[in-house]
């Protein structure tokens, strides 16, 4: 991984076409020795933007395309695609997903943040809202590779090759900025954070949550069920939607429309569909007397494709990052664990609790609340334990984000009649991209792991 003048090369798109040549006022040639295409500097704000748009795309693009035929939300069905669901994949597909993530995505905020730090008033909701999007990047990060560049991976001043920092070590780092920056939104309500691209429009009592949900999130990656648990019960708490935080969209080419749309119906069309979803054959066969999966399925799926008319990948449509689904379940997920009647019986509440968010993002009626009788002989769900039924659920509650992927793989993909797309195995992470393996490989990790080998979290 190099870095020679990564200031200039991380947010110099943002800036092209921005930043012009100074007017001439002292003589013909002020400025002359100046390329207004290569800016040197640019406000903290700007950077903050850049770094959110870059972390962003690396969310919702192909990395989360990747995971998502890996969790047989999708199907490949054309072309490199077809291979890539077939686990027929080379280092060099993952070459632009890093990029993303490390120079467009945490350089950018990392720069922020060091020129926040550098005014004489700090301010301080701003250093903690690079910190949760740093934190909210990198966990996605070393989710997917396992060790990677963390400590060293941003120096603006030298060429060089940063060393591997420990899967685990990175995942520390991560709950210690979102702890950092939980301290700081609970101890200042105000300002609201300025730049904010997301719904959540700067709001810091919702950040705050949003903060407590990733934490949840990441601890469960590492194992750490009670910390979790701790962690989403302070998270987000609105089951009309208004606390999750999304990425909004509109109908501009190349501009804003939704990333989903953008590849399925602009840039690639048949490359990514659902012939062959597990999650599109779940719910179309999941509907009982207290469940009607009709909507949720015709969201996601029009048919065999995504559904980019009025659905999950339509050009406007906005894309979830971190959701009260996602930390309800996290809650249903350590309470099933349990194994005691009072365990089940919150685990059923936090699946109650997802079903009325489904209603209430569908405009429908079609989840009744879940009894412990329902999983009992003659319920609609005697056949499936509360644990089983949770796992299920929550992996039908993270269709087509990256979180989806590192579910399956946390839990072994016991998802009810998931099997291999060919062969025995399962993928367990993306390979390192052949641009690190041609300029860092006397960092990677030795032996090389492939893309059945377990990542540290997952062994």
């Amino acid at each position: 991984m190099k870095f020679t003048n990564i200031k200039y090369i991380a947010f110099v798109l943002l800036l092209v076409g921005v930043v012009g040549c100074d007017s001439v006022t002292n003589s013909f040639t002020d400025g002359y020795n100046e390329n207004p295409n290569n800016p040197t500097s640019a406000p903290a704000d700007k950077k903050f933007v850049a770094g959110q748009v870059g972390t962003v795309t690396f969310l919702e693009s192909h990395s989360a395309r990747k995971g998502s035929m890996w969790a047989q939300y999708f199907s490949g069905e054309d072309r490199q695609y077809s291979s890539i669901y077939s686990y027929n994949v080379t280092a060099s597909d993952s070459d632009s997903d890093w990029f993303m993530a490390y120079v467009r995505g945490l350089t950018n905020l990392r720069l922020a943040r060091e020129e926040y730090n550098a005014l004489d008033v700090v301010p301080v909701n701003q250093v903690a809202a690079t910190k949760i999007w740093e934190a909210m990047l990198m966990g996605q990060v070393t989710a997917l590779w396992g060790d990677v560049p963390f400590s060293e991976a941003v120096n603006s001043d030298e060429s060089w090759t940063p060393t591997y920092d420990s899967q685990s070590a990175v995942y520390s780092s991560v709950i210690t900025l979102l702890n950092e920056a939980i301290s700081t939104l609970e101890s200042n309500a105000t300002p609201a954070i300025s730049g904010d691209i997301t719904t959540l429009d700067g709001d810091i009592g919702q950040w705050l949550k949003v903060a407590y949900t990733l934490k949840a999130r990441y601890l469960m990656h590492t194992g750490d069920t009670s910390g979790a648990l701790t962690a989403a019960q302070n998270g987000i708490d609105a089951d009309d939607g208004t606390g999750d935080l999304l990425i909004p969209h509109g109908e501009q080419q190349a501009r804003n429309q939704n990333l989903y749309y953008a590849f399925t119906v602009v840039e690639r069309s048949g490359y990514l569909r659902a012939d062959r979803s597990h999650a599109r054959s779940m719910l179309n066969n999941g509907n009982n007397s207290k469940t009607d999966e009709t909507a949720r399925a015709e969201y996601y799926y029009d048919g065999a494709a995504l559904n980019n008319t009025d659905g999950f990948a339509a050009a406007t449509e906005s894309f979830p990052l971190v959701t009260y689904m996602e930390n309800q379940m996290i809650i249903a997920e350590v309470e099933a664990a349990q194994g005691t009647a009072t365990g089940d019986q919150n685990a059923v509440n936090a699946l109650n609790n997802s079903r009325d968010y489904l209603d209430n993002k569908f405009g429908t009626d079609n989840y009744d609340d879940l009894a412990l009788t329902d999983f009992q002989a003659g319920g609609p769900y005697a056949n499936t334990s509360i644990p089983q039924h949770v796992r299920n659920w929550t992996y039908l509650g993270l269709i087509g984000q990256i979180e989806g992927f590192n579910f399956v793989r946390r839990i072994d993909y016991n998802v009810d009649g998931l099997s291999t797309v060919q062969g025995s195995e399962f993928p367990q992470r993306f390979l390192y991209p052949q641009d690190e393996r041609n300029t860092n490989s006397d960092n990677l990790p030795d032996p090389v792991p492939g893309l059945f080998d377990a990542t540290p979290v997952n062994q």
